[in-house]
């Protein structure tokens, strides 16, 4: 009896250090989505960005070329 105690302990112990491993890998999932997405809304701004600043430079360059050609 003292035998199948001790292996009931020791999946016991083997089932609770499974369950937090995997609750540990869980939650580093979760906090690397939060951060995947800032990352994406980070860049999301910055492509707008370039793209409002290449509008600017062509709209400069349409508005300042022709009077350097003349």
């Amino acid at each position: 009896m003292e035998v199948i105690d001790d292996l009931v302990v020791e999946n016991q112990e083997l089932r609770d250090t499974l369950i937090d491993e995997q609750n540990t890998h869980y939650w580093m999932h979760e906090e690397d989505m939060v951060v995947d997405a800032a990352v994406m809304d980070t860049v999301g701004r910055l492509q707008n960005m370039v793209a409002v600043v290449a509008d600017v430079i062509i709209v400069l360059t349409a508005i300042v070329a022709p009077v350097l050609l003349c």
